[in-house]
């Protein structure tokens, strides 16, 4: 595609590579909504998909942060934030349950899932000796030990 096409478009590249990661997240969003699984097993499962998709778009997941983090975006409505959220919020909260962590903790969940599931972590993690799906299984038990720091109060 040349890049006049692109910009019939789209006006800025960013608005490129924003429906790309769109149309990712809504698959991840789709399995989600579909997963029959509950609990912690849920989670596992839409962490695995997510992994799955990180590895079949490899690089094209990976584009530059926002100035405005996960929270601004989310207020202001961005459509792939607003994705993100549908996409996880099932399984952050069915983890959370089973795990004893207040529902009124769900944002601090998304937000740190955001950050340390994000295609670029996974991807930088399995540069070495790990598969991507080894990988996304380190970082999403990494999240669920970050999750129950929030059980307690501090």
């Amino acid at each position: 595609m040349s890049t006049a096409t692109v910009y019939r478009h789209f006006a800025r590249v960013d608005q490129v590579s924003d429906a790309y990661l769109l149309r990712v997240v809504e698959q991840l969003a789709v399995f989600s909504h579909d997963c029959p699984a509950d609990g912690a097993e849920l989670f596992g499962l839409v962490a695995g998909r997510w992994g799955a998709l990180v590895e079949q778009n490899g690089a094209a997941m990976v584009q530059l942060r926002s100035r405005r983090g996960l929270l601004a975006r989310l207020a202001e409505g961005d459509p792939v934030i607003t994705t993100v959220r549908v996409a996880w919020e099932r399984p952050l909260r069915a983890l959370m349950a089973s795990d004893g962590i207040p529902a009124t903790q769900f944002l601090t969940a998304l937000q740190l899932c955001n950050a340390l599931l994000d295609p670029r972590e996974i991807l930088d993690r399995a540069g070495g000796d790990l598969t991507v799906s080894q990988a996304t299984r380190q970082l999403a038990e990494a999240l669920r030990g970050a999750l129950r720091t929030l059980a307690t109060p501090t």
